[in-house]
């Protein structure tokens, strides 16, 4: 069966198309796409999408990647000898366009009596270009496509940096200020030597006042009283010292979810340490993370690898002494390609309050979500959805496992189209929604004739509601 891959963005979508290896487990819910047979890029106000096979898509990602990084930098990388003979080129020709040239395969520099086609060319924006460059970043952080291919970015060299103004002009103010210098050695050379004296410490039985601008006669010098030591500087610790806290229950269960949130889109990436990483995170309440402990002796290494360290607040200080927070305890488990849970933090394990005991947690639904995206790629196969010049939208209900339970029709193009679209495969019985047992939690899912799988959670109504 063939396997799609979409990676959507708003000005660009990057379509892959291919097989799973005969060593794949068959049984797998999302199998891993090993063989690409064919790869689509569409852009906004191009009818027609570039398409290619394999050689054309590492092509893409690696001149993608490349150009982004000379793009950002300001620093380009000689072209290699094979510049030429590659099927896509990417050039600046504008300040705000980009030049993506594809050249159909066969058409490089080498001899040949077929006649070579027009090579493909599309003047990009720099907004379409960073869509596509997401596009590929959404491609590499999927473990499940094309798990072999990986993209090794290189420094470019200082040597090709070059020098924004010539040597001379460099040169001049540092001339300017070995002259300058040299004249105000000599001005001070002419100066006499200040003479040091060393002060005196008045009588013991004077006052205060008959010390006050008198002149010291006798007495044995005492050392100078020494200043008091500085205080260290605020660190790790110090940031998570007692502070107000947040209390009211809807707010902390919005700020959970936003940490949630805010971790789980910059986690991206392979890891490699082997058990679950706990931390202390408080945040304010506008959202910023305050500050971070790690609570089970974590190695600079296994921090290296989540992305706690960037996305707290730099500035944690002054400006945040005293500012109301709510602490979270933060576990990063290895397993299952990396997940993250989040719950409110409290001293004593068993004394922490489940701020949502009626619904989901913002993990579990994350999770139920992905499973329901994956089963929904393998039903809304190219085949179906070009049928349908409209989109369908459904209500999908899952249990406690993300299995779905039930699925309703939102429209009559939709319940006239279930059939077609194996939806009914997904529900126990075709009288639409099932009361027992209960739904765990409720999503809308929309199909849309481009080949779109939207799935979205809709609020799940308290008991009693």
């Amino acid at each position: 069966m063939t396997i799609t891959r979409q990676y959507s963005l708003p000005n660009c979508k990057l379509i892959l198309q291919g097989l799973s290896a005969e060593t794949d487990n068959p049984g797998d819910r999302r199998p891993p796409l090993s063989m690409l047979m064919n790869a689509e890029c569409h852009f906004v106000g191009y009818p027609d999408p570039i398409v290619g096979g394999r050689e054309f898509f590492e092509c893409l990602v690696r001149r993608v990647s490349q150009y982004a990084q000379e793009f950002l930098s300001g620093v380009s990388a000689p072209e290699p000898d094979d510049a030429g003979a590659s099927p896509v080129d990417l050039r600046r020709v504008e300040p705000d366009r980009h030049r993506l040239t594809v050249r159909p395969s066969g058409t490089g520099d080498k001899g040949g009596g077929a006649e070579p086609s027009n090579p493909i060319q599309l003047d990009l924006t720099t907004v379409q270009l960073f869509d596509l460059v997401e596009a590929v970043d959404q491609f590499f952080a999927d473990s499940r496509t094309l798990p072999e291919l990986s993209l090794n970015l290189k420094p470019v060299p200082r040597r090709h940096v070059k020098p924004e103004k010539p040597v001379a002009e460099r040169i001049a103010p540092v001339a300017v200020g070995v002259s300058g210098l040299a004249i105000a050695a000599l001005a001070l050379f002419a100066l006499p030597v200040p003479e040091l004296r060393r002060p005196l410490e008045p009588n013991p039985g004077e006052s205060a006042e008959t010390q006050t601008g008198a002149e010291p006669t006798s007495g044995t010098a005492a050392p100078p009283t020494a200043e008091p030591p500085p205080e260290p500087a605020a660190g790790l610790e110090s940031d998570l010292t007692p502070a107000p806290a947040i209390e009211d229950p809807e707010a902390i269960a919005e700020l959970r979810q936003q940490l949630f949130e805010d971790i789980n889109q910059a986690w991206r990436g392979p890891v490699t340490f082997d058990r679950s990483l706990i931390y202390r995170v408080g945040v304010g309440g506008d959202g910023k993370i305050l500050a971070v402990e790690g609570i089970n002796d974590i190695t600079p290494e296994e921090e290296a690898q989540i992305p706690l360290p960037e996305l707290q607040y730099r500035g944690v200080g002054t400006e945040s002494a005293g500012e109301p927070r709510a602490d979270f305890e933060v576990v990063f488990d290895p397993n299952e390609g990396g997940l993250v849970e989040v719950n409110p933090w409290s001293e004593s394990p068993e004394a922490v309050v489940d701020l949502e005991t009626d619904a989901a947690s913002p993990l579990q639904v994350a999770s139920w979500r992905e499973q329901l995206q994956a089963r929904l790629e393998d039903i809304w196969t190219p085949e179906v959805y070009s049928q349908f010049e409209e989109e369908l939208t459904y209500r999908v209900d899952v249990d406690g496992e993300g299995t779905a339970i039930a699925v309703e029709p939102q429209t009559p193009i939709s319940e006239t189209a279930i059939a077609q679209t194996s939806l009914s495969e997904l529900r126990p019985a075709p009288d639409g929604m099932s009361d027992d047992p209960s739904p765990a939690q409720t999503f809308e899912v929309i199909l849309t004739p481009a080949g779109e799988i939207q799935v979205n959670p809709l609020p799940t109504e308290a008991p009693g509601e």
